[in-house]
């Protein structure tokens, strides 16, 4: 089983990887503070690239839009705050355009300038393209929300320009090496976001069903075709689980049939006794040495049949492998898998039916009970199996003394 690394700890390691960088280029003869600073922002850098990637792949795969206020406002953060350090920094500081009074390097290339399109197409999106912008659970007014973003990085901007040409100081920055150049870059910037602050407030609001007509079309055909393909590969298990049901239903009813007929016949047998009884004396006024023979002719019957029943309850010698056999298919066994499936009563050794197992399940039922359920039925009670013509006309029958061996067999495993 392999153990998926947070992605916390991979940004933790890429950044301490840059702060130990950033270390020994820091004590290096000729390497600044900035050089140390250039190699901490690099690690932050590849970190925040990770991870919009990965937000960007998980909007694609939820099919949501790009009109995410966080995402627009952290690239246009991250390309004026990556632009601006560019002027500072001692790493791929080489400019451009060496000759002339325009400065701008490899590092804005490279770590700004990506963001400031990326973020300048999401901002014309959300203003061309969506009528609202979200951050978190909360809808904004795109053209409101674009508006907001230019003032805030044109009063950035502008607080940086009058930094570098000394109009006032900040602390212990240092802008006297950057007099009398200027950093193309954060004009350029500066002009995306008037350009966009203008569209924003000149754009009018666009209707909703003008806007989003065909994108709500398409989208309604596309949840259609999800809700219909879902309902074709869930169709059979809908019929299966009604057919269950159905089974369920019915042997239920069943049962509650055989538990009233049984009900029925046991209060009825001590009232048909005496009746049979008096009506017989009543009718036989015969001599006594007459009604010394009834319970001699009668025993006759009794003894034949307790003889026949003995000998059909002998034991018979049956090996584990024919037990083993008898086990109903189940998972986990209980004594409830052993009880008949019509009365849920354990098989009694004074039985003298005998047990009918399923052929499909291997559950068992009273011979008698099963007869009686197969004149109306050709499914097994409990797993809906087919049953097989000639099972149903002779059905193979196991004594119950031996159906309780295999009991006593597999009750080591409950």
């Amino acid at each position: 089983m392999t153990t998926k690394i947070p992605r916390i700890l991979i940004y933790v390691v890429l950044i301490g990887l840059s702060l130990v960088i950033g270390v020994i280029f820091g004590y290096t003869p000729g390497i600044s503070v900035e050089g140390f600073l250039s190699f901490l922002f690099i690690g932050i850098w590849i970190c925040y690239t990770v991870e919009i990637f990965i937000r960007i792949k998980k909007m694609k795969e939820y099919r949501s839009t790009l009109n995410n206020g966080a995402l627009i406002f952290g690239n246009l953060l991250v390309s004026s705050f990556y632009g601006i350090f560019g002027d500072f920094t001692p790493f791929l500081n080489q400019a451009l355009f060496p000759d002339t009074f325009l400065r701008i390097n490899i590092w804005v290339t490279i770590f700004s300038l990506p963001y400031l399109i990326f973020g300048s197409f999401l901002l014309l999106f959300s203003i061309t393209k969506y009528f609202s912008v979200y951050i978190n659970d909360n809808a904004f007014n795109a053209r409101k929300f674009t508006v907001l973003m230019g003032f805030v990085f044109l009063g950035f901007d502008l607080v940086y320009i009058l930094l570098r040409h000394g109009v006032f100081s900040l602390g212990p920055l240092d802008f006297s090496h950057l007099s009398g150049t200027f950093n193309i870059y954060i004009i350029v910037h500066m002009c995306i976001i008037v350009f966009f602050g203008l569209i924003g407030i000149f754009t009018r609001n666009r209707s909703s069903s003008a806007y989003n007509i065909d994108q709500l079309t398409s989208r309604m055909n596309d949840i259609d075709r999800r809700i219909n393909a879902a309902d074709k590969t869930s169709a059979a298990a809908r019929r299966s689980e009604r057919r269950a049901r159905e089974a369920e239903q019915e042997r239920e009813k069943e049962r509650k049939k055989k538990e009233a007929q049984r009900r029925k016949q046991s209060s009825n047998r001590p009232s048909s006794s005496p009746r049979t009884y008096l009506s017989s004396r009543s009718s036989r006024s015969q001599p006594s040495t007459k009604v010394s023979n009834i319970p001699r002719s009668n025993s006759s019957p009794k003894t034949s049949a307790r003889s026949s029943s003995s000998s059909q309850s002998k034991p018979v010698s049956v090996s584990n492998k024919e037990l083993a056999k008898m086990r109903p298919k189940t998972g986990v066994l209980s004594k409830e898998d052993f009880m008949c499936i019509f009365c849920f009563e354990m098989p009694d050794s004074s039985d003298r039916e005998g047990i009918v197992l399923c052929p499909h399940c291997r559950y068992p039922a009273h011979y008698r009970e099963f007869k009686e359920w197969v004149r109306n039925s050709k499914l097994c009670s409990r797993c809906d199996g087919v049953l097989p013509p000639s099972f149903i006309q002779n059905p193979k029958v196991i004594p119950v003394k031996t159906y309780l061996k295999a009991y006593k067999l597999f009750k080591k495993q409950f």
